[in-house]
């Protein structure tokens, strides 16, 4: 594992206002390692370490949250994690008590404790490890003891135990274990006086606190918390608080992983969740840090095409913008736009209409309005007139000047006459 560094540089507590993400998975305590494979991208994972345990009155102290953001390129990574579980509470007064899943430090065993509310064990971390180094640590809390509650786990900065002020009296301080502290998870030994209760587990785990003749010493007996952790070589710092506040955990840690960029075409958004840097195969991030698509010929509904389909144009962009619901064909999306019509109606002035205008006829054959022949005023076909302009008779689907049709009424009575007279004669 990789050595434990203090990053005193960051505050006691940091919250930011995280947006809501797509939930991926969470984990709740198993008692074993569990493992996640993840794909390309930016990811959130949400720790909480565990609390630790109660003795037969006072509560054991809360366990801690981090959240950190990892992005993973183009190789899947194979991450290993921890849920910590909560010290487990005093069954028997002042019996030795194991400490929660994974490094929460049992309590001690003394056959003098008796007579006392007892020691439970402290809380384990919630941990995710990538290539074997521990990556994020939430840390769990002590478990309590003889009249004193359990130390809440710890931050970045330091964990906490309790100081003796006076007879039944202590209060909470912050302490720095030593970055090489071992997690005593195991009971050591048979003490003479009142046991110390479990360490909370972390990184560093918490100092076993010390065995008294007396239970008005009781805060002594309290172990400390353990600390947080992150590697920052790995991950972004999202959001911390530590066990010393209304937040804090209680009952079996767990670890949720989360999608972090909020633009789903986007890899890497590891420096501002609402920006990215690296996107998705066939995007780009524009200036603005959103992803847009990438294409060489046309872009459909957010897919890259090699043509529009019917029904749209090509915008001045090389985007496929659907038509008026009235066209076939268009160069823009009003309804004074198109270019062909289907079905039943007919192109006239760029619109396409159920019927056509005086003087033309609806083609069906190319779904257009055209001209009628000359003095017709309404046709069914360009040789097929069924009503003319003024001036003008109908004969035959076609119009004629109505001179040419006295000139038949005279030419019709002569020959008629002249019929007549020949037969009588």
């Amino acid at each position: 594992m990789g050595s434990r560094k203090h990053d005193y540089s960051i505050s006691n507590e940091i919250k930011l206002k995280l947006k809501e993400t797509s939930l991926l998975k969470t984990f709740q305590l198993t008692n074993k390692s569990q493992i996640l494979i993840m794909a390309q991208g930016t990811y959130l994972f949400k720790c909480y370490g565990a609390e630790g345990g109660n003795n037969n009155v006072y509560l054991g102290g809360k366990g801690s949250y981090i959240a950190g953001a990892i992005y993973i390129d183009k190789d899947s990574k194979s991450f290993t994690i921890d849920v910590g579980g909560k010290g487990p509470d005093t069954p028997n007064k002042g019996k030795a008590n194991p400490g929660g899943y994974p490094d929460g430090g049992a309590s001690g065993n003394s056959n003098k404790a008796i007579y006392m509310l007892g020691s439970a064990g402290g809380g384990g971390s919630s941990s995710v490890y990538l290539n074997n180094d521990k990556i994020l640590v939430a840390a769990g809390g002590s478990g309590s003891a003889g009249n004193c509650q359990g130390a809440p786990r710890g931050n970045l900065e330091y964990s906490y135990e309790y100081e003796y002020v006076g007879v039944n009296s202590y209060k909470l301080k912050t302490v720095i274990p030593p970055s090489n502290s071992q997690c005593e998870t195991d009971p050591l030994n048979t003490y003479q006086n009142y046991p110390p209760s479990g360490i909370g587990g972390g990184y560093p785990c918490g100092k076993r606190g010390s065995s008294q003749s007396i239970q008005s010493s009781s805060s002594y007996l309290v172990s400390s918390s353990g600390m947080s952790y992150i590697n920052r070589d790995y991950m972004k710092l999202v959001e911390i608080s530590d066990g010393n506040s209304n937040s804090g955990r209680t009952g079996n840690g767990e670890i949720i992983v989360n999608k972090y960029c909020s633009d789903e075409n986007c890899y890497n958004c590891l420096d501002d969740s609402n920006k990215c840097s690296i996107c998705k195969d066939g995007y780009h991030s524009n200036s603005n840090g959103v992803c847009k698509i990438d294409c060489n010929k046309f872009k459909q509904n957010g897919v890259c095409v090699e043509n529009c389909d019917p029904g749209y144009f090509i915008s001045s962009n090389n985007e496929c913008i659907k038509c008026h619901e009235s066209c076939s064909k268009c160069d823009g999306i009003e309804a004074n736009k198109c270019t062909e019509c289907t079905g039943d109606r007919f192109l006239e002035n760029n619109m396409c209409i159920s019927s056509c205008g005086e003087g033309k006829y609806g083609n069906r054959t190319t779904n257009t309005c055209d001209q009628c022949s000359p003095r017709c005023k309404i046709c069914n076909s360009f040789f097929e007139c069924t009503k003319c302009t003024n001036g003008y008779y109908l004969s035959q689907g076609n119009c004629n000047h109505l001179a040419s049709q006295q000139y038949e009424i005279y030419r019709f009575s002569n020959f008629n006459k002249r019929v007549f007279k020949n037969c009588c004669d």
